[in-house]
């Protein structure tokens, strides 16, 4: 009877002993009449040492006058209003997990909140201050990001946001002094609910930035929408005020499900040293007023599944203007995707430089559609005498208010495998810019009449042009307007039209160099031979 009971004492101390682990599995601290200190933190710090316990912040302002590290071991949980204000000299940063109930402010004072490497769940701005208490809540949203978390989450609500860089600029045309907003830091997602939205607080700044991602690497965005102020803007100069700006040496940036409209420049900027490994996906682009997207530097850069739309007020007006501003840029491996452009005043997608590279230039759009832009694609304007390649692939361009393709004094080399044109010129413009496809030599921008600009090293197979409505003056166009100095140079293209013979091919002044082979493939007849014979 004896050893039965003694079993049966020791069974009993092993149901029990977990509850007594869970009663004690944590150390609470309480205020005081509403008010504690950093004391009494430490102080409960010290009794947990290295044991995996929590520590439960009770009710009422915690005054943090000292640096106080909470370890990895210890998981900080904040009772329902509780909060802490940091004094200037304080400091508190959070190595474990961290858990608080409720959207209201648990951060105060000027000192600082960092979460440590192990933290690996998400911040909310509301933490750092009461959104609905003032106009600008730039200072909240920053303070989060720079708290150190990976994930920093934006709730459904309104985001009021200062894209000029605030304090005096040493240099008013330094437009590095004025890009402003929320500057990303390395190691971070900015994930948004649907409903939260940034609204850009008016301005007169000829530049500025809302989501500014500079020389930072591993960065995610998801599900931002950005709401501009073009309609608010209180100047009338510049052109470049971007919703979304990756600069500098930033390596390895997702953009994923956002929307951006309504900027006063464009809607995403990507340059300015050569950012690496850049994603655009699944995103938006609308009413900016430059352009929707712009690149004038980027390696790696991939747009799939982006929509581009609505550009105007101020030149270039392009869908996707991919433009280096000088020779040594970089424009490497930059892809578009199954993206789609339309409505924009000039261009849906283009590439233009009025020089030469020094680093071979590579661009593809694959499987993208422009409708009802001004021209469908172009290589506008150069760049010449750049070695690297251009690629369109299974592209269309259908209504536009000019030409479907123009390659207008450029011949870097081009490939195009599947491009269709249908029902150009719906703005009834003059033959050069009213045909279906269309290669023209012009007076560079520049006005360098002097310089030798042919237009050539073209490629095209599968090109078809067709007009229902009768307003395409020709299916190809060519001329020369720069004299014996210019010309065409290495021209190889095939393509299809349900044009009538007289409206087929228009073939202006050359002179026309190297190999020159134009093939209806609809129509083997002399039209077709006449125009492959090399002149």
């Amino acid at each position: 009877m004896a050893k039965i009971f003694l079993f049966g004492i020791v069974f009993s101390l092993m149901i029990l002993s977990p509850f007594c682990l869970a009663e004690t599995s944590y150390i609470e601290v309480t205020a005081k009449n509403g008010t504690g200190n950093s004391k009494s933190i430490t102080t409960a710090l010290k009794r947990i040492g290295e044991d995996q316990r929590s520590l439960l912040v009770r009710r009422g302002k915690w005054v943090i006058s000292e640096e106080i590290n909470i370890p990895s071991n210890v998981s900080l949980t904040l009772e329902k209003g509780a909060s802490f204000v940091i004094e200037k000299e304080g400091k508190l940063k959070i190595n474990g997990s961290f858990e608080a109930e409720g959207l209201y402010q648990l951060f105060d004072g000027e000192g600082k909140v960092k979460f440590g490497d192990g933290f690996l769940g998400q911040v909310l701005p509301q933490w750092w201050g009461n959104l609905d208490a003032q106009d600008d809540d730039t200072v909240i949203c920053q303070s989060a990001i720079d708290s150190g978390a990976l994930c920093v989450r934006f709730p459904k609500g309104k985001y009021d946001i200062d894209a000029v860089k605030k304090g005096p600029k040493t240099d008013p045309n330094d437009d590095n002094q004025w890009y402003g907003g929320l500057d990303v830091a390395s190691n971070l997602t900015l994930t948004f609910d649907p409903g939260a939205v940034i609204k850009v607080i008016p301005n007169d700044a000829r530049v500025y930035s809302v989501v500014r991602i500079t020389g930072k690497e591993n960065v995610r965005i998801s599900g931002a929408v950005i709401d501009g102020e073009r309609d608010e803007h209180k100047g009338t100069t510049g052109e470049w005020g971007h919703g979304i700006a990756i600069r500098g040496q930033s390596k390895n940036i997702t953009i994923e499900n956002v929307m951006v409209s309504g900027c006063w420049g464009d809607g995403i900027y990507i340059g300015e040293g050569c950012p690496e490994d850049v994603l655009v996906e699944n995103s938006k682009f609308d009413n900016n007023r430059r352009n929707a997207c712009s690149i004038t530097q980027g390696r790696n850069v991939l747009f799939k599944k982006c929509t581009f739309s609505n550009t105007h007020g101020t030149g270039p007006h392009k869908g996707v203007d991919i433009e280096p501003n000088v020779e040594s840029d970089v424009i490497s491996n930059v892809v578009f995707e199954d993206c789609y452009s339309y409505k924009n005043l000039t261009q849906g997608f283009s590439l233009a430089r009025d020089d030469k590279q020094n680093h071979p230039v590579t661009v593809t759009f694959r499987g993208c559609i422009s409708e009802g832009d001004g021209t469908g694609f172009g290589i506008d304007i150069g760049p010449s005498d750049t070695a690297g390649v251009v690629y369109i692939s299974n592209c269309v361009s259908i209504n536009a208010q000019e030409s479907g393709f123009r390659c207008t004094s450029a011949n870097m080399p081009l490939q195009i495998d599947g491009l269709y044109i249908v029902n150009p010129n719906q703005k009834n413009e003059k033959p050069v810019f009213g045909s279906g496809f269309v290669l023209w030599c012009k007076v560079p921008y520049y006005k360098d009449k002097d310089r030798v600009k042919y237009t050539g090293n073209i490629t095209a197979r599968n090109v078809n042009v067709f007009s229902s409505d009768g307003k395409a003056h020709f299916a190809l166009y060519m001329d020369n307007e720069l004299g014996d100095k210019s010309g065409f140079k290495n021209i190889d293209i095939e393509l299809k039209t349900n044009m009538p013979d007289e409206k087929r091919f228009y073939k202006g002044n050359g002179p026309f160099t190297g190999y020159f082979k134009i093939n209806f493939s609809d129509k083997m007849d002399a039209v077709g031979q006449t125009n492959n014979a090399v002149k």
